[in-house]
Formats: C-alpha cells, structure tokens, sequence
C-alpha cells in the first residue's frame, strides 16, 4: 500500500496597508474583513500609537476575510466578482435594508444577504464607517439568505 499525499492549502501571507486620511485601527481591521480586532492590528506594529494616512501598517494574514488580497485592501485592483456587474441596463434598482450587527464587516454583510462585497459598497456610497445598528441598503437583486 503506497501512501497519498494529503494536499495544504499555501499560508496566506501577511499584508501591508497604506493608511487612508482618517483611518484607526478598528476601521482598518473592519477593511480587512474584519477577522481580528484594532487592538490586535496595533500589536502587530510595534510602536505606532497614531496611524496617520501614507503609513504602512502590517496586517497579519488571520486578519484578513477570504478574499481580501493587499491589492483589494489598498484598492489598486477591484474584487474579480465585480467583473459581472457591469451592465449597460438603466433599470432602476430597489433595495431592502439591513442592520448592521456588532462585529459586522463589509464582506461578511455581503455574504449574509447574498450580495458581493461591490455590490453593498455601491449601494452604500456615503458610508464609510460600520457600527452596530446603522441601517444599510441591500439590492433587492442579491439573494436575501
């Protein structure tokens, strides 16, 4: 009897952040997906106690949502399911809302209501922090899960 192999997945690598105007280390934990806390991004960058936009700061890789790459983080490059939501339709869209929940982030909303990360944020232009009971709207288009 020969032995098989058992396939690993390749570790995800740590990431850099550039810091935006305005940025705090919970706010860029929710960026990231939202998988660690503020307090854990600042321990992974010894010595920052203000996080001031140009910065780079260290995002550990467990803090980072399944799909969340460093170019994603940074917004160099856009999601790939974003690729199918350009549309040249003018139909007018219609939207549910949801409330946001303690520890919510961007990509774990999409995926509850059935949406991609682009879709919420474009259903959501004027909202730049996430907190616990601050309504969003959803595309009536996502599947509501």
């Amino acid at each position: 009897m020969s032995a098989t192999a058992i396939p690993t997945l390749a570790p995800v690598p740590n990431v850099n952040y550039i810091a935006r105007e305005g940025d705090y280390s919970n706010l860029i934990a929710q960026r990231a997906g939202g998988g660690c806390s503020g307090a854990e991004i600042l321990s992974a960058n010894p010595g920052v106690t203000t996080i001031n936009a140009g910065d780079v700061i260290l995002i550990p890789a467990n803090c980072l949502g399944p799909g969340i790459t460093e170019a994603i983080l940074n917004e160099t490059v856009v999601p790939d399911d974003t690729v199918a939501e350009k549309t040249t339709t003018t139909r007018k869209e219609s939207y549910n809302s949801y409330t946001i929940q303690r520890g919510d982030s961007w990509v774990k909303i999409a995926r509850r209501v059935g949406c991609t990360y682009r879709q919420m944020r474009n259903a959501n232009p004027d909202v730049e922090r996430l907190y616990a009971g601050r309504k969003l709207r959803v595309p009536k288009s996502c599947d509501d899960r």
